[in-house]
């Protein structure tokens, strides 16, 4: 076999063809375990080149080609016996862009990227043979629309005409990175410009490793083999090759640096290999605490494609020996492993805790940088958390972006390191210095405003909901309350139901019918209409009325979120809101915004 690492430009540009067999599957990649990731790497490549920042190469996997006998008269083409999703992706990417182009008015970049999608020699418009990639027989009429190189037609009469051929994702997968594409050429800056760079990225940055068999190979097996279920390498893997092959040819003493540093984590490897949720998907856990140490020491944001790559381009440069560079990646993960084993009820542990609901990871790199230096002051890193759960907590419920926050975080890194206040005092003081719509910290008003008016059932994710309930719980609570443990089986419960038109929730007399119903549908899903109670005990109470409703409460309810409620004789708006500002007293003590620092 013939091996050769290709750029889509060197493997495309040719006039050939990669067929794909009838025998094999449709297309069948999705939205969260394939286009998103291919799109947030085409992203991340294309920002650098905005930037004037070094493209790196990504690459995106092999593909297994198979020669097919073609007459002298045809176009050279390629049986695809591994990798026909990828290829098959990558050409509907280039067509959604070459479309998105053609509507701007691009003519060069539309030129480049008609010579990445069609074979011009061939003149029949008829002719699949003018398509560089033809896919299995179910997803060949969804194709030829949106991927025909002469059609101009707009992008959604293609999505429409393609979906209404049959069923198939490939006209998905085209809307998704027209979309995509279109997003984030407009966003800011020179529309013109940003096209260009997803251009440039398509054609020049992205990578396949092209494997071509030769007539003796046996097509099958090779597919079987590279198919083969096994254990891959993990990013860390190669860094711990990297790392201990570099010390060896400076001399060291593998098996005491093995016994002194890196043992450990093979011996937690059920901890370190576990996969943990992260955004949309599952990674291991030693993957992402490699991605945030990286992130850390480069003060840039690291890809999770390209962790191996950009640790070999940090080592390049680094002038310590790799027994320092070793010492010091252990101990970030030792200071990683720690967050998740904080003592039981510690500052530390609540922290991380509702961090893992919030999923707000780019906070780490900064937490990793500031607990690796500040590991005996606890008081004072307890205060840090304090105040970035309370910036967390009152974005969340104000509905403001998080799209800034790797930026933001990175950039408190910096602060903290060149400080000369202590952390806590530095900390604090950059996040209440911040003041646009992307990065301020909400001050009571606001986060009074938000409370009692954003319908929050609604507005976030059930988990994230219940933990903030969960922390009110906690604030209720006495020095003389029995000491409980909240668990999972615990629902969100509207006290008011959704469906109060049911039954035995009338409105309130004299005020207009439509009054009355806006005002009621305004309080429904905010905070003081709102609780918890157990699955079981949620689902008997139902759209009850309040009176039913309550006995059951008091009669099983162990909460103090709930010992209040035994006092209202009439649940209505008045109810609603009085309980919203009794909770928000509580918010503001959990979560506190402090005065700027003078």
């Amino acid at each position: 076999m013939k091996t050769d690492s290709l750029s889509l430009k060197n493997l495309f540009v040719f006039e050939k063809r990669w067929v794909v067999p009838l025998y094999q599957r449709p297309y069948v990649w999705r939205e969260e375990e394939q286009w998103a990731p291919l799109w947030d790497d085409v992203r991340t490549i294309a920002e650098r080149r905005v930037a004037g920042q070094p493209a790196r190469a990504h690459f995106l996997g092999a593909v297994v080609l198979e020669q097919l006998p073609t007459p002298a008269s045809r176009i050279d083409a390629r049986l695809v016996i591994d990798g026909q999703q990828r290829l098959t992706t990558l050409q509907l990417a280039i067509a959604a862009l070459r479309d998105l182009c053609r509507t701007e008015g691009d003519d060069e970049s539309v030129k480049w990227l008609l010579k990445l999608s069609e074979n011009d020699e061939v003149q029949d418009p008829e002719s699949e043979e003018r398509f560089k990639v033809w896919p299995t027989n179910v997803d060949r009429p969804a194709y030829r629309i949106v991927a025909d190189p002469r059609s101009a037609d707009a992008p959604a009469q293609k999505l429409r005409a393609a979906r209404a051929a049959g069923p198939s994702r490939i006209a998905d997968a085209y809307g998704y990175f027209h979309d995509r594409f279109r997003e984030w050429s407009d966003a800011e800056g020179d529309p013109l410009l940003r096209r260009r760079a997803l251009r440039d990225t398509l054609r020049d940055s992205l990578y396949l490793v092209v494997i071509d068999l030769e007539k003796d190979d046996e097509a099958q097996i090779i597919f079987e083999t590279l198919n083969a279920r096994g254990t891959p390498l993990l990013p860390m893997d190669l860094v711990k090759n990297h790392l201990f092959h570099a010390a060896a040819g400076a001399g060291a003493d593998l098996d005491r640096l093995y016994e002194k540093h890196w043992r450990e984590l093979d011996e937690r490897s059920d901890y370190w290999r576990a996969d943990v949720r992260q955004g949309r998907l599952n990674r291991p856990r030693i993957d992402v605490f490699l991605q945030h140490y990286l992130t850390m020491r480069s003060g840039d944001e690291v890809p999770a494609t390209h962790l191996f790559t950009v640790f070999k381009e940090q080592a390049e440069t680094d002038t310590r020996s790799a027994e320092e560079q070793l010492r010091e990646l252990i101990r970030h993960a030792r200071v990683f492993a720690a967050f998740s084993s904080a003592p039981e009820r510690s500052r530390k542990q609540l922290f991380f805790k509702r961090l893992t609901v919030l999923d707000t990871t780019t906070v780490y790199p900064f937490l990793l940088d500031l607990y690796a230096r500040e590991e005996e002051r606890g008081a004072a890193l307890d205060a840090i958390l304090g105040d970035l759960e309370s910036y967390l907590v009152r974005r969340l419920v104000c509905q403001l972006t998080t799209k800034r926050y790797n930026q933001l975080f990175l950039a408190l890194m910096n602060a903290v390191r060149e400080g000369s206040e202590p952390p806590a005092r530095t900390a604090r003081a950059f996040l209440l210095a911040e003041t646009s719509e992307t990065s301020r910290w909400p001050d009571d008003d606001e986060f009074r405003k938000a409370w009692f008016s954003v319908p929050i059932y609604q507005a976030i994710t059930r988990p994230r909901l219940r933990m903030l309930l969960e922390a009110l719980e906690a604030a209720t609570q006495s020095d003389l309350s029995e000491d409980i443990e909240l668990r999972g089986n615990l629902s969100v419960e509207h006290l008011m139901p959704q469906s109060w038109e049911t039954g035995g929730w009338p409105l309130p007399p004299r005020v207009g019918a439509f009054e009355a119903t806006n005002r009621r549908e305004s309080l429904l899903h905010t905070f003081g209409n709102l609780t918890l109670l157990k699955q079981k005990l949620n689902t008997i109470q139902s759209n009850r009325p309040w009176a039913e409703k309550r006995t059951l409460i008091r009669q099983h309810g162990v909460l103090a979120l709930n010992r209040q409620l035994q006092d209202v004789e009439h649940w209505d708006e008045e109810a609603i809101e009085m309980r919203s500002l009794s909770l928000f007293e509580k918010a503001t003590r959990i979560w506190p915004r402090p005065e700027p620092v003078v």
